[in-house]
This record gives C-alpha cells, sequence and structure tokens, in this order.
C-alpha cells in the first residue's frame, strides 16, 4: 500500500526553511558590507527577476543608459566589466538567451540585411587582427567590435512589434532628455571635458553629441498613436536634448541633424511638390528665425559660440584633420591599400581619424570598405522597404545622419551607431502596415 504524501506540507516547509537560509544572507551581508551595498545586492536582484521573465525591460534600461556610460565607469582596467552599462548588456544578452530558450523561439529569429553585413564588416575588422601590427590595442579593439555587434542583434531581435520598438525609441530619449534636463538646472561644472565648458559627461563631447542627436531622431518614432500628454512629454525632452547638443559644441552634430530633418526629406521619393514647395518655405522661414536669434545673442552665450564655430571652417580651426588628421591617415591607406593596417590601429594613434571613410580605409583597407559601403546601401534599402510611408519618411533619416556625421566623426564604433544598426534591422524585418500601427 502506498503511503500518502503531504505535498503542501513539504512545500510549506522547504518556504520556511528557504526564508530563514535567506534572512540569515541578508543579515550576514548586511553585518559586513553595510546597508548601501545591501540595497545595490537587492537593486541588482530585483533587475536579474524581471529581465529573467522579459529581457526587453533591461533593454529599455540599457538604452536609457547610454548618455551617461562615461560616468557609469566601475574597473577601467578590466574589458568586459569596465563600465555598468557594458555589465548591463551582459546580462540582458544572457537573459534573452535563456528566453529563446525557454520560448522556444530560436527557429524565429529574423535578420535584416543589415544586420547581416554589418556582422560581415565586423568579422572582417576581426580578422584583420592577423596582421595589426599592435595586438595589444587591438585585442581590446575585437571586443569592442564584438560587443557593438551585441547590441545590435538586442535592439534587433529583442523587441515584438512596433510598440515595444517604440518604447525602446523613448526611452532613448528619455535617457539624453533628462541628461539636458539635468545640466539646464544644475550647470555643467562636473560634466564638462576637456575643451573648456564644453559637456561631455565622462566622456568625449563628439561622442556624447552623436548619442543625444540619435536620441532626439528616434523621438519622431514616438508621435506614432501616442497620447497628447506623451506628445507633449516627447517635445520637452527634445528641447533640452537640443539645449545639451549646444552645451556639447559639436559642429558635425548639428550639420548632420540639418541634412537629416530637413534637407534629407526633401529629396526622398514619394513626396508631393505642394509639400516639398511649403516644407521648404516653412524650413526657411524657421532657420531665419534662427539666424535673427543668434546674431543677436537671444539664445545665449552656447549657442552663439557653436555659431561662431562654424565660421571657423579652415585649416587652423578645424581641429588639425584638414592639414594633419586626414592627410595622415590616407597616407597610411595608401601604404596597405588592400588589407590595411589592421584592427586597433587609430587606437594606437595620438589622435582620431575624424572620418569613418578614412579610418575605414587605413585600418581595413579596400576590402574593408567594401563591406562598410554595402552595409550603407543595405541601411538605406531596409529604411526604404519599410511599407508605412510615414515610418519609412522618418526612418530614412537615421541613415542619412549617420552617414554626414561620420564624415568629420569616427562614428562606427559607438554605441550609439550599433543602436541605430539595430533599428535598421528591426525595421527591415518583414513588417506590414498592421504590425507597424499597433
Amino acid at each position: 500500500m502506498i503511503a500518502k504524501t503531504n505535498l503542501s506540507g513539504n512545500i510549506a516547509n522547504f518556504q520556511i526553511i528557504s526564508g530563514i537560509l535567506f534572512g540569515l544572507f541578508v543579515a550576514v551581508f548586511f553585518q559586513f558590507f553595510g546597508i548601501l551595498n545591501l540595497l545595490v545586492l537587492v537593486t541588482a536582484l530585483t533587475l536579474l527577476f524581471i529581465m529573467s521573465q522579459s529581457p526587453f525591460y533591461g533593454l529599455c534600461l540599457l538604452l536609457f543608459s547610454i548618455p551617461f556610460s562615461g560616468i557609469l565607469q566601475v574597473n577601467r582596467d578590466t574589458i568586459f566589466f569596465d563600465t555598468a552599462n557594458k555589465m548591463l548588456a551582459y546580462i540582458v544578452a544572457l537573459a534573452f538567451f535563456f528566453y529563446l530558450i525557454r520560448n522556444k523561439r530560436t527557429k524565429k529569429i529574423e535578420v535584416s540585411k543589415s544586420l547581416i553585413w554589418f556582422s560581415l564588416f565586423s568579422f572582417w575588422c576581426i580578422v584583420s587582427l592577423l596582421w595589426t601590427f599592435d595586438k595589444t590595442e587591438s585585442l581590446n579593439a575585437i571586443f569592442g567590435r564584438i560587443n557593438l555587434l551585441g547590441m545590435a542583434f538586442l535592439v534587433a531581435l529583442i523587441p515584438e512589434g512596433f510598440k515595444q520598438f517604440k518604447t525602446l525609441c523613448l526611452c532613448t530619449t528619455a535617457g539624453a532628455g533628462f541628461l539636458g534636463t539635468y545640466v539646464a538646472f544644475f550647470k555643467i561644472e562636473n560634466l564638462a571635458g576637456d575643451y573648456g565648458q564644453r559637456l561631455a559627461v565622462g566622456t568625449n563631447e563628439n561622442v556624447l553629441a552623436h548619442g543625444l542627436a540619435i536620441g532626439l531622431l528616434l523621438s519622431v518614432f514616438g508621435f506614432r498613436n501616442s497620447g497628447k500628454f506623451t506628445k507633449f512629454l516627447i517635445l520637452v525632452f527634445d528641447v533640452f536634448i537640443l539645449y545639451a547638443i549646444v552645451l556639447t559644441g559639436s559642429r558635425g552634430t548639428w550639420v548632420a541633424l540639418i541634412f537629416s530633418g530637413i534637407l534629407a526629406p526633401l529629396f526622398f521619393p514619394g513626396i508631393e511638390i505642394r509639400k516639398r514647395v511649403g516644407f521648404s518655405c516653412f524650413a526657411a522661414v524657421v532657420g531665419s528665425l534662427f539666424y535673427f536669434g543668434i546674431t543677436h545673442n537671444v539664445f545665449g552665450y552656447h549657442v552663439r559660440e557653436v555659431f561662431d564655430r562654424f565660421y571657423m571652417i579652415s585649416p587652423e580651426a578645424a581641429g588639425g584633420r584638414i592639414n594633419t588628421i586626414w592627410p595622415y591617415y590616407w597616407r597610411h591607406f595608401l601604404e596597405n591599400p588592400i588589407l590595411g593596417s589592421g584592427l586597433g590601429f587609430r587606437h594606437s594613434i595620438a589622435y582620431s581619424p575624424h572620418n569613418d571613410f578614412l579610418a575605414v580605409l587605413s585600418e581595413f583597407g579596400l576590402i574593408g570598405f567594401f563591406f562598410f559601403a554595402i552595409m550603407q546601401v543595405m541601411f538605406f534599402l531596409d529604411t526604404i522597404a519599410v511599407k508605412d510611408s510615414w515610418m519609412r519618411l522618418v526612418a530614412f533619416t537615421l541613415p542619412v545622419f549617420l552617414l554626414v556625421a561620420g564624415i568629420t566623426h569616427t562614428t562606427f564604433g559607438l554605441k550609439s551607431y550599433a543602436l541605430t544598426i539595430g533599428l535598421f534591422s528591426f525595421l527591415g524585418r518583414k513588417m506590414d502596415n498592421s504590425a507597424l500601427q499597433e
């Protein structure tokens, strides 16, 4: 005769024992490490539990933290865990991996042409490690390329529909807007960089401006099917983002924003001539008012300083780009035109190339530039292939911004660049109008 087992009693006993052990653990941890570290531990465990249920929430937090990555340093001497948001990215990737296995979604993964060619370009970057002269710098660069590739995959594959896609865009905008709000009320003395009072937040001013501009452009996606309060909040964030970009003093970012946000739609196919003319007149009026405000110092010192820097576009005022940096990298490309100097070359030089095209040519040669050029084409193809006309128009501004920003800055190694590629890849998946209008 089989004895009856009291399952409810066993479960209750297990819960009691687990509660006692957990209480002892908390008490010991508090005794040796203090209340602050205990709160950090509890917060981390809570985030881990939430992300194990849905890695989407972790990705939202990760995109929000991008503007603050420069001040989230944990240990500069390590490669994997040097910043807090990089650690968060690893946790999100691990949570997404287990999420795919648990929900048996491995056979449903779709990747777009943008992500495929970004992967091929990254693979060639890693292959070039074989002939680079500085293996130490290249080791750091190779992990950087893998991290960027992982970021693009997470953004491309985690969102399940346009609602989550829009939420990710708004999280990126909120992070950039929060930074602008903070510096507007608490000044930038502790967040300034190496160039006087230009806003940097622990990183390079141009790097920060690029991430802020991506947050600004992505805010446009948030307007789709949003309520009045949400739209108002987005506009407020956008104002503070523009203010933060002004504080960075980045001229190239402003040029890229103008081309992507104003000029690109004028040449986008499928827009009526009447709308083109109307938009051009509106842009001309706004531009004239903005010019008047700047010349009469209506907007303050920082806006006037950026405007004055536009007048200083010359070899002497270009930070050495025209007369020193660009010729230097061009000469190195001519020395190794097919294969380039290898991954990590630009990191071993005292100054950045400030140009995506010269950076790719000098490091990865014509073969690497071929992958890079095809990748740019795929960005446009993935955005143009979006069936919803409004979404297609908005998305088209993103590759234009990346292309123009890459003329004066080195951007293809930035987190914000990889984030944008992930968005291209999401839009490039087979999504019909109903999916984009959820």
